[in-house]
């Protein structure tokens, strides 16, 4: 028999409670393939709609995302497009060797999983150079897994278009659009 108090500790540090189901997103077929440009003003991303903003992974038990970062996806029969709007006053990165360790950088990150089980997806993070890191993961990290990093993923194409001067402190930024 457990102590007095303690399930009461241990109810003290239950995770924070995350939704069963994230938001979702009906990702229209494209009527046209959209240009690959880091511009997301052609007819084919006009007519997609936007994500809702972005928010923290652990939904409300964590901070309100301080910038707005939001998406467009479509689909056509050859490609997945995805193309996205982030909020920034510094425009930052410095990373431009193929399939460095993005993240280390300002980036956005698009994880595919084909079929919904959390396992065998992949991984693509742009930066705003327009340095691309696109990644396998067998198993996600929480689960022992190891990326795979000579992996490519065939037919990408990707653009980034800035709104502001890119490395320059002295300035405010706009946004970064990459695709």
């Amino acid at each position: 028999m457990a102590a007095p108090g303690v399930a009461a500790g241990l109810a003290m540090l239950a995770a924070p409670a995350i939704p069963a189901s994230p938001p979702g997103y009906v990702c229209y077929r494209a009527a046209s393939p959209p240009q690959i440009d880091g511009r997301l003003d052609d007819a084919a991303w006009r007519d997609a709609p936007w994500t809702g903003d972005f928010v923290d992974i652990e939904g409300d038990a964590g901070p309100r995302p301080p910038l707005r970062t939001r998406a467009k996806m479509l689909w056509d029969d050859d490609y997945f497009y995805v193309g996205a709007e982030l909020e920034e006053p510094h425009l930052w990165a410095t990373l431009t060797k193929h399939d460095s360790v993005i993240f280390q950088d300002h980036d956005f990150e698009v994880f595919i999983d084909p079929n919904g089980d959390s396992h065998e997806y992949y991984e693509f993070e742009i930066n705003a150079l327009g340095t691309g890191w696109d990644l396998l993961l067998p198993r996600p990290y929480k689960d022992g897994g190891k990326a795979v990093h000579n992996w490519e993923i065939d037919g990408l194409q990707s653009a980034v278009h800035l709104e502001g001067t890119l490395n320059d402190p002295t300035d405010t930024d706009r946004r970064a659009s990459p695709l």
